[in-house]
C-alpha cells in the first residue's frame, strides 16, 4: 500500500509539472519591465523604418551607412525582443508609433543636405532616449530575461549614439566650409561639439527675436516645453559668417557657483511668455550631461551686445 501511494504521488507530481511550467511562463511581467518591453519595441520598429528611409534619401555616404546600420542592428534586436515578448505573453503593437509617423512624414519632405542634417538630428535624439531607457532597465530591471536583454543591447545603442554624434558633427563641418548662400542654419539639436539635445521637431527661425538685442536676451530664464526651468542664457555666439548659431545656456550650480555652460543651436530657442525662452523638452539633468562649452572654441565669437538678433548693426 505504501509503495502504491508513493507511486501515485510521483505520477501526480509529473502530471502537474507541465501545468506549473505553463503557469510560470504565463506569469505577468512587473509593470516597469512590461513598459520597458513595449517602449523598446516601439522605438526599435521606428529606428528600422526611419533607417530604411535614410538608405533611400540620404545624400552623404556616411549618413547612408549609418541608416543601413540602423536597419541591420535594430532588426536583430527587435527579433530578440519579440521572442522575449512572446515568452512573457506581452502583446506588442506592430503599428508604427504616432510620433515616428510624424517624423517620417517630415523627413520624407526633405532632400539633400537638409534631409541628412535633420535625419541625423533625429538619430542623435532618438538614441539619447534609447540609451537612457535601456540604462534604467539594465540597472533596475526585475525580470532576469528582460534585464539581460537590456544589458546586452545597451553597448550597441551607446555605440550608435557616438557614431550618430560623429556623423552629425562631420555634417556641420562640411556646412561650415560652404559659402553664405549655400550654408543653412545648423541642424536643430546640435551643440558645438556635435552633441544633441532632445529636440523632437524643427524649431522656428531666429526671426522671433528680431526685435531684441543680444543684451536683451542674455540673462533670461530658459524653460523647456513642460515649463520647467533648466537654466539661463549666458551668451550668444556667431559663426564665421556673423550669424547667431549657438546659445550658451548656464545650467546647475547655486548662486552662480558650480554652474556649467552648454551650447544649443540658436534656432532651438524662441520667445516665451514673460520673456522666458522656450526650448526642447530637455531636462536640466540632460543639459548638464552635455559636453561643457568653453567660450572661444571652434573660432566662434561673442555676439555684439547691442546688435539686433536679426543681424543688422545699430
Amino acid at each position: 500500500m505504501r509503495n502504491f501511494i508513493s507511486t501515485a504521488s510521483v505520477v501526480a507530481t509529473l502530471l502537474l509539472l507541465p501545468a506549473l511550467a505553463s503557469a510560470q511562463e504565463a506569469a505577468p511581467l512587473p509593470g516597469a519591465d512590461m513598459e520597458f518591453v513595449k517602449q523598446a519595441a516601439a522605438a526599435g520598429m521606428a529606428e528600422v523604418d526611419l533607417g530604411k528611409l535614410g538608405t533611400e534619401k540620404a545624400s552623404e555616404q556616411a549618413v547612408k551607412q549609418f541608416a543601413q546600420r540602423m536597419v541591420d542592428d535594430h532588426s536583430k534586436a527587435n527579433d530578440a525582443l519579440m521572442q522575449i515578448a512572446g515568452d512573457k505573453k506581452v502583446a506588442i503593437s506592430m503599428e508604427l508609433p504616432a510620433d515616428a509617423k510624424s517624423t517620417k512624414d517630415q523627413l520624407s519632405g526633405l532632400s539633400g543636405d537638409n534631409f541628412d542634417r535633420e535625419f541625423m538630428r533625429h538619430m542623435v535624439s532618438d538614441h539619447e532616449k534609447a540609451v537612457d531607457l535601456f540604462s534604467k532597465e539594465a540597472q533596475g530591471g526585475q525580470d532576469a530575461q528582460v534585464k539581460q536583454f537590456a544589458q546586452q543591447t545597451l553597448p550597441t545603442l551607446q555605440d550608435h549614439l557616438k557614431q550618430a554624434q560623429d556623423v552629425q558633427g562631420s555634417l556641420r563641418k562640411v556646412a561650415g566650409t560652404q559659402s553664405p548662400e549655400q550654408q543653412t542654419a545648423p541642424a536643430a539639436g546640435t551643440t558645438a561639439q556635435g552633441t544633441s539635445g532632445t529636440q523632437e521637431a524643427a524649431r522656428p527661425s531666429p526671426s522671433g527675436f528680431a526685435g531684441m538685442t543680444a543684451e536683451d536676451l542674455i540673462g533670461q530664464t530658459v524653460v523647456n516645453q513642460k515649463g520647467d526651468k533648466v537654466g539661463k542664457v549666458d551668451d550668444i555666439v556667431l559663426d564665421a559668417n556673423k550669424k547667431a548659431v549657438l546659445a550658451v545656456i548656464s545650467v546647475g550650480g547655486f548662486l552662480g557657483i558650480g554652474a556649467k555652460d552648454v551650447a544649443v543651436p540658436f534656432d532651438e530657442l524662441q520667445p516665451g511668455d514673460n520673456k522666458a525662452i522656450l526650448m526642447s523638452s530637455a531636462t536640466k539633468d540632460q543639459l548638464k550631461a552635455m559636453p561643457e562649452y568653453k567660450k572661444g572654441q571652434e573660432g566662434y565669437s561673442a555676439y555684439p551686445p547691442n546688435q539686433p538678433i536679426g543681424g543688422a548693426s545699430q
